[in-house]
């Protein structure tokens, strides 16, 4: 699949440190691009020490922060978000505070700037709701039914909002639910991590509900080829599904890493959650006709990557 050519441009990353941004900024890195990243409260030394990227520490929140981050830049990678989808529900006015209006507020700086391409991680996990739907496509109705879902589809009307009245080019990625390299369990997102620190910890699994959800997952290598590919982008439509297009229940994912890796998982199952849409599977149509993107990495090669990255991550630490 052809890429995006980002040699020697000038990319911000916004959520630099996290699972997503991180494997973003290695990628442009290699590409030869010149990558600005923020970060806010964490960084580990591998990323500060990479000589690929010029860190930047400050608020999203922050307007002069922003607008001094924004300078020089061509393209900008939204991909900053505050909490996991289920946490929104206990305190939307803070979805609202550290997401959407900072998200606003991007938009209005980012016109300001001058900035060529605004590119915005989305969610295509939580603003399509419940659906009778098997395939979500980006006609679908949106009718999410968590505050997270709520939040990034208000941010997307903005976006749009901005692109029409103020000439701000900027790609929407609806992602379905992406893993690999660098996605730590702890924070609370992620099932394949997860199961796969519980595996390898010897420790019992816990999930919400029977078993029976089901997600369409996409390796991290996918997800940052389709965000490259949207920078590079200059067609008529602003916003693409990101997923496999394979619809895969929680035990059956549970039971495609034991066959993987070859761990030992008890499963612990808990009352399930009223923000989990019981079937979400995207419909991948528009982006591999519009960018000639397609997954290149199936479920089961990504579960292995996984697990050897996990695997090196936890004897390292060890030693």
């Amino acid at each position: 699949m052809p890429a995006s050519d980002l040699s020697g441009k000038a990319c911000l990353v916004l959520g630099a440190t996290g699972f997503i941004g991180w494997n973003l900024c290695r990628h442009l890195v290699s590409q030869g691009a010149r990558v600005r990243a923020v970060w806010h409260q964490t960084i580990s030394d591998e990323q500060r020490r990479d000589p690929g990227v010029e860190w930047r520490h400050g608020s999203f929140a922050d307007r002069d922060f922003m607008s001094r981050a924004l300078e020089g830049q061509s393209v900008v990678f939204h991909l900053v978000s505050t909490s996991a989808p289920a946490r929104y529900n206990t305190n939307p006015i803070a979805d609202l505070r550290e997401n959407v209006e900072p998200t606003l507020q991007l938009a209005e700086l980012s016109v300001a700037a001058g900035i060529d391409h605004l590119v915005f991680t989305s969610s295509g996990g939580t603003v399509y709701g419940i659906s009778r739907a098997e395939f979500l496509s980006e006609s679908s109705q949106t009718n999410p039914i968590s505050c997270y879902g709520v939040g990034k589809l208000a941010s997307e009307k903005y976006l749009e909002i901005f692109g029409r009245h103020l000439g701000l080019k900027s790609t929407i990625l609806r992602i379905s639910n992406p893993y690999g390299p660098y996605q730590v369990a702890t924070k609370g997102q992620g099932l394949i991590s997860k199961i796969i620190s519980c595996g390898l910890n010897k420790e019992a699994l816990s999930i919400w509900g029977d078993g029976r959800v089901v997600r369409d997952f996409i390796y991290i290598d996918d997800v940052v080829s389709a965000l490259v590919a949207a920078a590079g982008y200059d067609g008529p439509e602003h916003m693409f599904n990101v997923g496999s297009g394979i619809g895969a229940s929680v035990t059956e994912v549970i039971n495609a890493v034991r066959r993987a890796t070859g761990l030992a998982i008890d499963v612990d199952y808990q009352p399930p959650r009223a923000a989990d849409v019981p079937v979400n599977i995207l419909d991948t149509t528009l982006i591999r006709r519009s960018l000639d993107w397609q997954p290149q990495v199936s479920l089961e090669d990504g579960l292995r990557r996984t697990y050897a990255w996990n695997f090196a991550q936890k004897n390292a630490s060890v030693l």
